[in-house]
């Protein structure tokens, strides 16, 4: 297994799937996953594997080895539904990039990182709460929905993780959609977090817990509000 983390805000379109055509040649498939909801930057890992693709059974045994042993506080990375909000599927560039792929003869990256360079054109790069990132999130977890390999238990929690990268973006901008926002990802989070007594949430991935935007405390588990 091969991950490769990069800084998405770093990178315009044409060269991330330059970067995910290149990827794909040498492990045949490419899966996303990121470590954050915030807006202020866009950590994205690229995942391949030498055989197979993702296995959540074993991510699901991996979680609760961590859990039972401690190693692990993140609210999310401690149960499989969790890693579930930060999963965004398998990714294939449009067809016009399949064959671009970047070399140490082309350059292609490089070469398009120095025309931006003079260029300094904000407007083509990702963002936290851009267009194209935005645009990126809808079309993966309509990929979500069709992958076979994930259960379907889990298959809700990725868009799950979209609301909450939604309520980060509605809280920058002081969106007063945001109190629905809370609300709606309070009722959607994984109930296996929420009731985890060794959870530490000042690890949450995003810059407000949805409950500190509503100014309550942290629901537990099914006693939620949103859920009587």
């Amino acid at each position: 297994m091969f991950c490769q983390w990069i800084e998405l805000t770093q990178w315009t379109l044409e060269q991330f799937n330059i970067a995910a055509a290149t990827f794909r040649k040498v492990f045949g498939h490419l899966y996303l996953l990121r470590t954050s909801f915030k807006t202020g930057s866009v950590p994205l890992g690229l995942l391949g594997f030498k055989e197979g693709g993702p296995d959540w059974t074993t991510a699901a045994r991996r979680c609760d080895f961590e859990s039972r042993n401690g190693r692990v506080l993140d609210p999310l990375c401690r149960h499989v539904e969790g890693v579930a909000m930060l999963y965004l599927g398998e990714y294939v560039p449009p067809a016009e990039f399949e064959n671009r792929v970047n070399t140490l003869g082309n350059l292609r990256i490089e070469l398009s990182a120095c025309r931006q360079l003079v260029s300094q054109d904000p407007d083509n790069y990702y963002s936290g709460s851009g267009a194209a990132w935005l645009g990126l999130l809808r079309d993966q977890l309509v990929e979500v929905a069709s992958e076979k390999a994930m259960p379907e238990s889990l298959k809700p929690y990725p868009q799950t993780g979209f609301l909450a990268a939604k309520l980060e973006i509605a809280v920058e901008g002081s969106d007063p959609s945001a109190t629905t926002l809370a609300r709606k990802l309070i009722a959607e989070m994984p109930d296996s977090a929420l009731s985890d007594p060794q959870a530490d949430w000042a690890l949450w991935p995003g810059n407000r817990l949805p409950w500190a935007v509503l100014g309550i405390p942290r629901p537990v588990g099914v006693q939620r509000f949103d859920r009587k």
